[in-house]
């Protein structure tokens, strides 16, 4: 099948740049690792949400942890083709809570909905449950990533299955058959021709930073101040003290 291959699952990275494949500090395989260990549920969950409201992703620069000389919209990257490159509104791809489709790449102002947390304890156990009897990308679909290139190494930006991928490798799963778009620009080499160096939106050096951070060896830490307060438009799915809160 065209674009289907098997990829390494250590080479495949969320947008918010943490790898997969066991290097700490990545919120859905540690969520499911805990729940095969036989964690329990009411702590694994906590440790999730207080994860959860850790994150920012107001600008480019905080969402992935890094010190820029301008702010940019986040996931606008800047190999990619884009004629809003010359806009500055620079929080376009900004979220109310209530209309936030992914409470871990976007951000909202607003906070964060009790409901849409608990969404994702949904996806998280159902990922695990399904492929506890194994990959059936034909039944759920294919995990879809995109490639990028510096030198010899490949990292798989992961568009779609970052709940397939946790739940493959906490299974132990080395590998993942996946459709891997190739975006012939997403190649460090090529950085003088990037639209978003073009247009001169990214100053080379941010541009750099932002494409090298896909590449870091290691995850690194969560950030220790909260940026996002959470929204009870319905309880919690899990048992929590008052302090929690």
């Amino acid at each position: 099948m065209k674009n289907i291959c098997d990829i390494q699952i250590e080479d495949c990275v969320h947008y918010r740049g943490f790898r997969y494949g066991g290097f700490g500090s990545n919120i859905y395989e540690d969520y499911i690792i805990s729940l095969l260990a036989g964690e329990d549920i009411s702590t694994i969950k906590k440790e999730f949400v207080f994860r959860v409201i850790l994150y920012n992703g107001s600008d480019f620069g905080s969402a992935l942890g890094l010190t820029l000389d301008r702010v940019y919209r986040p996931w606008l990257f800047p190999w990619l083709f884009a004629p809003y490159y010359i806009s500055h509104n620079y929080y376009f791809d900004l979220y109310n809570a209530y209309d936030n489709p992914d409470i871990i790449c976007h951000f909202s102002f607003d906070g964060v909905l009790a409901s849409h947390i608990n969404r994702e304890f949904v996806f998280l156990e159902r990922a695990l449950e399904n492929i506890s009897e194994g990959y059936q990308p034909d039944a759920y679909g294919y995990v879809t990533v995109a490639k990028m290139i510096l030198g010899s190494q490949v990292r798989y930006l992961v568009l779609d299955g970052n709940h397939r991928i946790s739940a493959l490798h906490a299974l132990g799963y080395k590998t993942v058959r996946a459709r891997v778009l190739g975006a012939w620009l997403a190649r460090r080499s090529l950085m003088y021709i990037w639209p978003g160096v073009i247009t001169n939106y990214f100053a080379i050096e941010d541009a750099l930073k932002i494409f090298d951070r896909y590449f870091y060896e290691n995850n690194i830490p969560f950030p220790e101040r909260p940026f996002r307060n959470i929204i009870f438009d319905e309880p919690l799915d899990f048992e929590f003290t008052e302090d929690f809160v």
